[in-house]
């Protein structure tokens, strides 16, 4: 086999390995520097990206929704690490204040959304 051959194979072989590892990483842009980030494989969270992809939601996110400025959603505790200190739940993120309520159970979210007038709430489920 003619050397530059085994050399693209070699160079396509460890592509395909990278691609593997780091394939499952992704971000989609919410609002106001906030983003969806996939960590890895099983962990999804929601980062602020002015401070440097600084995570604002514990847990893994399953589902959200985004109302500029506010982005809601529920985090669960599957898949974590045991011993993590973790509020499953539903959230909500200002992200004009910066402020996060996690761990909120429906009938409280709901309160908070009728409160910043945010109706019809469907959640998306994460990518």
């Amino acid at each position: 086999m003619p050397k530059f051959v085994r050399y693209g194979l070699y160079v396509l072989l460890a592509l395909l390995v990278v691609s593997l590892f780091l394939g499952h990483r992704y971000q989609i842009e919410l609002t106001n520097g906030y983003k969806l980030t996939r960590l890895n494989r099983h962990q999804v969270t929601i980062t602020e990206t002015v401070r440097g992809d600084y995570p604002v939601v514990s847990g893994n996110v399953e589902g959200y929704a985004v109302a500029s400025p506010f982005i809601t959603g529920y985090a669960s505790t599957n898949r974590m690490p045991a011993g993590t200190n973790i509020q499953a739940g539903y959230f909500l993120v200002n992200t004009d204040s910066g402020k996060v309520m996690q761990g909120l159970p429906l009938d409280k979210l709901n309160a908070e959304l009728a409160r910043v007038r945010w109706n019809g709430v469907r959640l998306e489920k994460v990518p």
